[in-house]
């Protein structure tokens, strides 16, 4: 297997090269650590819904008179679950947003740039 790397030139540049990595990766680790916080967001909402459909479906069983009101319990059920559903995304980017933050404020500052030198030529202006 051949492995072509380029070789900093640098510290400076190694350094960059170095932040730049590291800064990918702390990126890297916001975004699963949002995405497994959508998915468990989910997998408890789904959770609680259907913990509540088995509930009324066991009174539902106990007492089979108390069917007049059963549609609207689960339409009410059913309405919680879609509303939790869609706060999730919502949650999610704030929880990226956060992970991001917190990355942000303990990476390292990057190091400031050299100065390119004399200009060797003059600017002209368009005619």
């Amino acid at each position: 297997m051949i492995r072509l790397v380029a070789k900093p030139s640098s510290p400076t540049q190694r350094d960059q090269i170095r932040a730049v990595m590291i800064e990918t990766a702390r990126t890297q680790v916001a975004a699963v650590t949002a995405g497994i916080s959508f998915w468990s967001g989910w997998v408890d909402a789904a959770e609680g819904y259907t913990a509540a459909i088995s509930a009324e479906l066991a009174r539902l069983e106990a007492d089979p008179t108390a069917t007049d009101d059963l549609t609207g319990r689960l339409t009410d059920l059913t309405r919680a679950y879609l509303r939790e559903l869609t706060e999730l995304p919502s949650a999610t980017v704030k929880r990226f947003n956060t992970e991001l933050e917190q990355v942000g404020a303990s990476s390292v500052e990057p190091q400031p740039q050299a100065k390119a030198g004399p200009r060797k030529r003059a600017a002209r202006a368009k005619a």
